[in-house]
């Protein structure tokens, strides 16, 4: 069975050209509006991939001692990663669901992961609020020129790069989203089976 996400309908028959010239059998396309629930899960999914591997490149950078690993690759490591987690707990303007934290059942740790990597996203990535990770003050700095005294205004700046999360963190935030992947995956199977079974429903003879 062939399911897709809404996309231009040229892209959409060559998906479905090279989907069947593998040797797929017989399939349809299931509607987009029982499907998209279902696509929205497994795009999180691969989310949550895509998450786990930037953090464990991350990890195999820091193990590299004869190269010194630039610390904007590892910034942009985290940046990656923390985009791709937000956008899992964040409402889509077309439709696709979201992940909602009250389904998952995450404990107090797992909350407090939670909650940073979202401030992180909110207050630094995306948005400029309140962060760790750069301060500036403005300094007016008073100089005498000849008779007349002049302001000089400077902005001393500290810009943090590299790691995001504590080293002693990353191994809890590794394994949360481990368990958060897996619990996806089961939500994910427990949906299919249902459309499975609706499916087979549609195809039952109407007596």
């Amino acid at each position: 069975m062939l399911v897709t996400i809404f996309m231009e309908p040229f892209i959409q028959k060559k998906i479905t050209a090279l989907y069947k010239k593998h040797g797929k059998n017989t399939s349809a396309q299931v509607e987009e509006k029982v499907a998209r629930p279902i696509i929205s899960l497994w795009l999180i999914h691969t989310d949550i991939d895509t998450i786990i591997e930037c953090i464990n490149k991350i990890n195999d950078f820091s193990k590299i001692k004869s190269v010194k690993v630039d610390d904007l690759i590892i910034s942009a490591l985290w940046q990656k990663a923390i985009l791709a987690y937000g956008k899992i707990f964040l409402n889509s303007d077309h439709g696709f669901s979201k992940l909602e934290l009250k389904n998952y059942a995450l404990t107090k740790t797992e909350l407090k992961i939670h909650a940073k990597l979202m401030d992180i996203r909110h207050n630094y990535i995306a948005h400029r609020g309140n962060n760790d990770f750069e301060n500036c003050i403005l300094i007016a700095v008073l100089n005498k020129y000849e008779d007349k005294y002049k302001f000089h205004f400077e902005f001393p700046t500290i810009q943090r790069v590299g790691n995001y999360i504590n080293d002693s963190e990353i191994v809890k935030v590794l394994r949360y989203l481990e368990k958060l992947k897996a619990k996806v995956h089961q939500n994910i199977e427990t949906k299919l089976i249902k459309l499975d079974k609706r499916i087979w429903d549609l195809l039952k003879p109407h007596e």
